[in-house]
């Protein structure tokens, strides 16, 4: 651990934000870069910092959710890995989180350095984190193991067709804006809402807008 993990904050409560850097910077193998009140202001920060790893909240005031800001730094071909750090210990979304390919997941009731842990598995070894609380939030639901739901991530061509279905965009022009077949769009169709666990078109868009995707 010769190279320090360098890290990023982004949270809307500024004691909070103080009081997880102080934290973090007590580590010597982390270096803060920097932090951001809100995903706009930190998306606007991040192509100068390139973080190693952000860590951030799911839910905002207003605005995108950190959710949607994974989904941007992706977009942005970023090397930056994202831990959700949040209060939400909702199974569903922590499922839905997963399928969005996040790269870890802690609670804010969780002891300190179950964050430092998902930090350095994130960081160093390349590997997804879920704290236990999370873990037992899923099974005391009867939701999918992690390694269940990592199974039915969503693909980045798959997002693409949600966005462009959540725009009732019809599937003869999704097809052709993509370049592929409309059985292919179908088949697409099919599988985001097996992924999903939704019966309809409705249920797709309702999961895109719920995790701000779109």
């Amino acid at each position: 651990m010769s190279t320090p993990l360098t890290l990023f904050l982004t949270d809307d409560h500024l004691i909070l934000l103080d009081g997880v850097s102080r934290m973090l910077g007590d580590e010597s193998d982390f270096k803060l870069l920097g932090s951001a009140n809100s995903p706009e202001h930190t998306l606007a920060l991040l192509p100068d910092n390139r973080p190693d790893v952000l860590v951030t909240d799911l839910s905002f005031g207003t605005g995108m959710t950190g959710i949607a800001l994974a989904r941007q730094i992706r977009a942005m071909n970023l090397p930056t890995r994202v831990i959700l750090l949040t209060m939400n210990n909702d199974p569903v979304q922590i499922r839905e989180a997963v399928q969005l390919g996040v790269d870890g997941y802690v609670l804010k009731t969780d002891d300190t350095q179950e964050l430092v842990w998902a930090i350095r598995s994130v960081g160093y070894q390349k590997r997804a984190y879920f704290s236990a609380s999370v873990v037992r939030a899923l099974a005391d639901a009867g939701e999918p193991s992690i390694n269940e739901i990592q199974e039915k991530e969503l693909t980045d061509r798959e997002l693409e067709i949600l966005c462009l279905i959540t725009r009732e965009v019809p599937t003869a022009d999704i097809a052709r804006q993509l370049f592929i077949s409309k059985d292919t769009v179908e088949t697409h169709r099919r599988n985001l809402m097996r992924k999903v666990g939704v019966r309809s078109v409705v249920g797709l868009v309702n999961f895109a807008y719920r995790n701000g995707i779109c």
